[in-house]
């Protein structure tokens, strides 16, 4: 409302299982949402008031990695839009791989692509995931080897990485793993939280061609900061 006040539009079944995750398209007709122990993603369409349909679609994700413990199967858990492009991704943390969609919105779902995913490297564990805004660059921030994975986005939809940077500092021996990345307004930083060595890792982005380098850590003065927000 006018006031702020937050008035409920409707509710709908989630389909596939508890939801871990949620992103909403740029036209906001879209919310996907994955599920981590379901293994699925379910796509929404909205109306134009923001309330919910029932789902449109849901895919099932299969496939694992080479952790005994995090990756014995597919752990869908983050989603993004291209900012831009009808384009959609979604973070696999069991299987190793971002699932890629393209947005059909004369039916509004998403449709798989050809070929379906882009392979991570063995044992990083995709968590979250965002295009930046000049829809030529795409973030990952992968939970289980604490890094940051840097992927160039082709007028053609291609996606291919280009770096995979740590999140922690070289000297730190301890167990860590990731969480949340955002990026600043302005697209020159991105930063990346930590649970264990509990901090944020702060990154330039080179302007040039997307490339991070790490400028430092802020201590969160709490313990396994999840999310992060700007």
């Amino acid at each position: 409302t006018d006031e702020g006040a937050l008035t409920e539009l409707n509710r709908v079944a989630m389909a596939g299982g508890r939801p871990v995750h949620i992103g909403i398209d740029p036209s906001a007709r879209l919310a996907v949402i994955p599920s981590y122990h379901g293994a699925t993603t379910a796509v929404f369409p909205l109306n134009e008031d923001g309330s919910l349909e029932p789902h449109s679609a849901l895919f099932t994700h299969e496939g694992a990695s080479v952790h005994p413990k995090r990756q014995t199967r597919a752990y869908p858990h983050g989603v993004d839009f291209h900012p831009t492009l009808d384009l959609a991704a979604v973070a696999d943390l069991g299987s190793d791989k971002l699932w890629l969609y393209d947005v059909d919105r004369a039916n509004r779902t998403l449709v798989p692509r050809d070929p379906p995913a882009v392979v991570m490297t063995p044992g990083a564990g995709p968590r979250h995931l965002l295009f930046h805004d000049n829809g030529t660059w795409l973030y990952v921030i992968n939970e289980l080897d604490n890094t940051m994975t840097f992927l160039a986005v082709g007028r053609d939809r291609a996606v291919t990485a280009q770096q995979r940077i740590s999140t922690l500092p070289d000297s730190f021996t301890g167990n860590s793993t990731t969480a949340e990345l955002v990026l600043h307004p302005t697209g020159r930083y991105l930063y990346g939280s930590n649970r264990g060595h509990d901090s944020m890792v702060g990154y330039q982005v080179d302007p040039a061609d997307g490339r991070l380098t790490r400028i430092g850590w802020t201590p969160i003065g709490g313990q396994q900061p999840r999310f992060i927000g700007l």
